[in-house]
């Protein structure tokens, strides 16, 4: 992207940059990105933690047993449903935005998502020294 950045700026050439102003696929390619991180830290929790949980908040005399272990279960088993509920919002509205242009379209690069990262050696000038 860098080098595509630099290019377009030497050359005065936009022909080949492809974030497109007010164009349907920033907002699709920020939902992705939003889905991904919020899949990335759901699953951080692991599912041991929502199946012990579970079982936990099953159990009614646990709540009298051992209260912190239960209200912790409980503050888990929230933000595992908050990010649920996030993570297939976010699906429908990228989904909504997809709906909405030509399928003939959606092989075009402006829409995809890399699944690898960059390589680090081209982002280690982010990093502050």
């Amino acid at each position: 992207a860098i080098n595509v950045l630099r290019e377009v700026n030497k050359n005065n050439t936009g022909d080949t940059f492809l974030v497109e102003q007010n164009h349907p696929s920033n907002e699709f390619l920020s939902y992705k990105c939003l889905e991904r991180l919020a899949t990335l830290q759901e699953k951080r929790y692991g599912t041991e933690f929502r199946k012990a949980d579970t079982r936990l908040l099953n159990k009614r005399k646990s709540f009298y047993n051992n209260y912190h272990d239960w209200a912790a279960a409980q503050v888990r088993m929230g933000e595992l449903q908050t990010f649920d509920g996030f993570i297939e919002s976010v699906k429908v509205f990228s989904s909504n935005i997809l709906n909405q242009i030509p399928v003939s379209e959606w092989t075009h690069p402006r829409w995809s998502i890399r699944d690898e990262p960059c390589p680090p050696e081209q982002s280690l000038f982010l990093i502050p020294t």
